[in-house]
């Protein structure tokens, strides 16, 4: 891989592939790219007999194709004229998890019952920093938002039962958990 100059950003890199991992990959959460931006798909091999899963001994020189013994690496890049919260909208729902996910800080954030019924406390710290709670659909559209108090509780009667996704943001972070509303 070529060595990463101040203005490159390293989406994707995995070190050790696996070959059963074949399929596609898509991001989460969208993710935004600045307009002018080149984007590139860089792949190294190692098609030597260092390799313990080179399907081929001697190594042989590999070329393009569809067959498991020959390189199959493609590229597709989707994209959207961005909008201010776009990199908030949940693109891929499997991805996600009741386990928390914290991308950019670690957050001492909480929030219960889950599931719940009409209403969820969520515990945020005292800091005086400004909290906020957006609830996600599955479609990733943002159905409620709301800024967070010390009290905490958040009346979600209103929202249909289902399977949302609640994102707590602040100045440190953000905070995602599957909201599951009966």
């Amino acid at each position: 891989m070529p060595p990463a100059n101040a203005d490159t950003i390293n989406l994707i890199n995995i070190r050790d592939w696996n070959f059963g991992w074949q399929g596609s990959y898509q991001f989460q959460y969208a993710q935004p790219i600045e307009q002018g931006s080149v984007l590139r798909a860089v792949t190294t091999y190692d098609n030597t007999v260092n390799n313990p899963y080179n399907p081929s001994s001697p190594p042989q020189d590999v070329t393009v194709g569809e067959s498991t013994d020959e390189e199959m690496m493609l590229t597709f890049f989707g994209y959207a004229m961005y909008q201010p919260g776009d990199e908030n909208i949940l693109m891929d729902s499997t991805l996600a998890t009741s386990t928390p996910q914290i991308p950019s800080a670690q957050l001492n954030v909480s929030l219960f019952p889950n599931p719940t019924t009409n209403t969820v406390f969520i515990d945020i710290p005292n800091d005086n920093d400004a909290y906020t709670l957006t609830l996600y659909n599955q479609l990733g559209q943002a159905i409620l938002s709301r800024q967070l108090q010390q009290d905490g509780w958040v009346d979600v009667s209103g929202i249909a039962s289902g399977i949302y996704i609640s994102s707590i943001s602040s100045t440190k972070g953000i905070y995602t958990q599957k909201l599951i509303k009966y």
